[in-house]
């Protein structure tokens, strides 16, 4: 026989009350068949070199709990992690899904039992003894926030529920309806049937009030009950971030410290990738240095050859635009102000001598095309070649500093 020890806690201060035995540190209680199986059951020592080795049976408790927690069968989940425990009583993910599970499996409540908020620290507590690699801690961790906010679902399902049925327990009822039984009974005469009818009305608005308050106190009371399980899903996300981030911290730290160790020992292989590294690095810059001009002139002369932006053009452009400027101007000025609109219609005019003719930029199109088409041409291919060798280039790159950073 075991001493009866709180498998939340580890505290053996048991007390027996009202048929429960209750742990005096946290609260949480137990039955006499969850007692007297915590105190007979479980691993065996034996004096000598005789070793007994559950883990597979462990294996196969943790496997049931988690199947059967992500299904919401949260008694078996509650059993099959108790089961798993009392072989390993440090399993941080069992741990977890035995106190939620059981949070869970209670139903509705009056407020966040004290063995959730002690689950948070006994996970902080076992945490901190794992030497697991860092994916299986990053794995558990996300399988644990998963486990808390499958709980915490459930749990809000079940606040909404309420809330529901509660408001259907609500009667009809306003201030109306006992504002007119009032003014009833104020015109009604004393001693006769119509002052008893107004009364009994009266009082029995005064009960549909005094029902309808309490309804709203377990409303009320079912929204803080929800409002506290969102806290305590925060928490749990809270903890299990916080987790994260400082694996992510030391995970980076840990691989830092192999690859200065390695380089270290291997200072000539280092400074050649290094070299290599900054000339491949170079090559690029001139790559696409040249690119970037390529692309330019590649531009302008796609503008002259499919849009037709010959200087002629651009220059009827501007001119055009250059007389709706005048136009507009002219527009805004009075009616008597006959000497300013005729200087700017002169200047119209001159302007409209200067725009060229739509034959000279049609003949001026036809000559730069036939000239730059072929240079365009030869200028898509060599941006084309020196894309590639840009693309090489950074593979390469890519590749050394996986290197460096003894990524393969």
């Amino acid at each position: 026989m075991r001493a009866l020890i709180c498998d939340m806690c580890s505290s053996n201060n048991m007390v027996k009350q009202d048929g429960l035995f209750v742990c005096q540190s946290c609260g949480t209680k137990y039955s006499v068949e969850e007692a007297r199986r915590m105190m007979f059951d479980g691993p065996i020592e034996i004096e000598g070199s005789v070793k007994l080795d559950r883990t597979e049976e462990f294996e196969n408790l943790a496997q049931l709990a988690r199947e059967s927690f992500v299904d919401c069968l949260f008694e078996n989940a509650l059993q099959n992690s108790r089961d798993a425990l009392i072989i390993f009583a440090d399993d941080l993910e069992m741990t977890v899904i035995q106190f939620l599970a059981r949070f869970a499996n209670e139903g509705y409540f009056e407020e966040i039992p004290l063995y959730c908020k002690n689950g948070i620290v006994r996970i902080n507590l076992i945490y901190d003894k794992l030497e697991a690699s860092f994916d299986d801690r990053r794995d558990l961790l996300v399988r644990i926030k998963k486990y808390g906010n499958i709980v915490c679902n459930y749990k809000v399902a079940i606040c909404n529920a309420a809330i529901e049925e509660f408001k259907t327990q609500k009667y009809d009822y306003n201030d109306r309806m006992m504002k007119e039984a009032r003014q009833e009974l104020f015109f009604c005469k004393a001693g006769t049937s119509d002052e008893r009818r107004a009364k009994a009305r009266i009082k029995q608005l005064e009960k549909i009030i005094s029902h309808n308050e309490d309804i709203q106190f377990r409303i009320n009371k079912a929204l803080d009950l929800r409002s506290s399980i969102e806290d305590f899903r925060r928490s749990i996300i809270r903890c299990v971030d916080l987790k994260l981030k400082a694996l992510d911290r030391e995970e980076e730290a840990y691989k830092a410290s192999v690859i200065d160790a390695y380089w270290n020992e291997h200072p000539a292989e280092k400074n050649a990738l290094d070299t290599e590294l900054l000339a491949l690095k170079m090559e690029l810059k001139e790559i696409i240095d040249e690119l970037v001009q390529l692309k330019r002139r590649a531009s302008a002369l796609d503008d002259i050859c499919k849009l037709g932006n010959t200087p002629l053009q651009l220059k009827k452009n501007e001119l055009s635009n250059k007389i709706s400027r005048i136009n507009r101007e002219k527009n805004r000025l009075g009616f008597c102000r006959f000497i300013k609109k005729s200087k700017l219609n002169k200047e119209i005019r001159r302007i409209n001598r200067e725009i060229p003719s739509d034959v000279d930029i049609s003949e001026e199109q036809n000559i730069l095309i036939r000239k730059y088409r072929d240079e365009l041409k030869d200028l898509k291919n060599k941006i084309n070649e020196l894309s590639s060798q840009r693309d090489e280039l950074n593979g390469r790159i890519l590749i050394i500093q996986k290197e460096l950073n003894l990524e393969i």
